[in-house]
């Protein structure tokens, strides 16, 4: 399924990139950022903030999930963050994972890493 909004250019490129993260020691999994701020925002102005961050979502996806998945053979994942220091349902699955990951490996407790 191709998607007319795709980015398919070579040189296409996302901000962060992780071998390992979601259990497979060889897959890739690609993270794309975006901040914004749901006040100022004409978009986001008149509509609920659980349904600002899955907009968000959507677009990083359609910008560039295909490509990650059928070119790259990867995972991909948008991080999206307000400027008041939420984040979106997948974020929130990813920095989770990220921290229970970082607490076994440091033998820490998970709420003092995930704090």
């Amino acid at each position: 399924m191709a998607l007319s909004s795709a980015i398919t250019t070579d040189d296409t490129r996302v901000d962060i990139q992780a071998t390992g993260l979601w259990g497979d020691q060889k897959q890739r999994a690609f993270f794309d950022v975006r901040v914004f701020n749901p006040f100022v925002a004409k978009s986001f102005r008149d509509i609920p903030l659980t349904k600002c961050y899955k907009r968000c979502e959507e677009q990083k996806k359609r910008a560039y999930e295909e490509r990650i998945c059928e070119v790259e053979r990867g995972s991909f994942t948008p991080l999206i963050f307000s400027t008041q220091g939420g984040m979106s349902k997948e974020t929130t699955t990813m920095y989770k994972h990220l921290a229970s990951l970082l607490s076994s490996k440091r033998s820490e407790p998970y709420s003092r890493t995930i704090n």
